[in-house]
């Protein structure tokens, strides 16, 4: 619950900071989101910009894509570093850096997050 409500808070607090900085609406317009179309639209905006974003991040997250980038960076430091190997082949390379990061199930909370994010902004402002 304590990773939910933190990734709620961040999230929250990034909506706000592009609302008022990509479309200059002060948050104390918060009150007129439902009737000043123009808030409304930068409002659906802003929570959609933010939404897509944790989406995919949540994907790469729940469906572990991210040993691409493990891949990625053990083909290239074995390449440009080859004479300060420390592992032998990439399953040992893929084990330690397994080890090093550790499990978070973060990614569904921000999934189920982006998503209410996404359906909130497709009410505010239905194209």
């Amino acid at each position: 619950m304590k990773k939910f409500l933190i990734t709620l808070l961040v999230s929250l607090a990034i909506i706000f900071m592009v609302q008022h900085f990509a479309f200059g609406q002060p948050v104390r317009e918060l009150p007129n989101v439902l009737t000043n179309r123009s808030y409304r639209i930068d409002m659906a905006n802003s929570m959609g910009i933010v939404g897509i974003i944790m989406f995919y991040i949540s994907l790469i997250s729940i469906t572990n894509a991210s040993r691409a980038f493990i891949s990625i960076g053990f083909a290239v430091k074995s390449i440009f570093v080859r004479y300060r190997r420390k592992y032998s082949d990439y399953y040992d390379y893929a084990e330690k850096k397994r080890e090093e990061r550790g499990e978070s199930s973060i990614g569904f909370y921000s999934l189920f997050i982006s998503i209410v994010y996404i359906i909130v902004a497709l009410w505010l402002d239905p194209f």
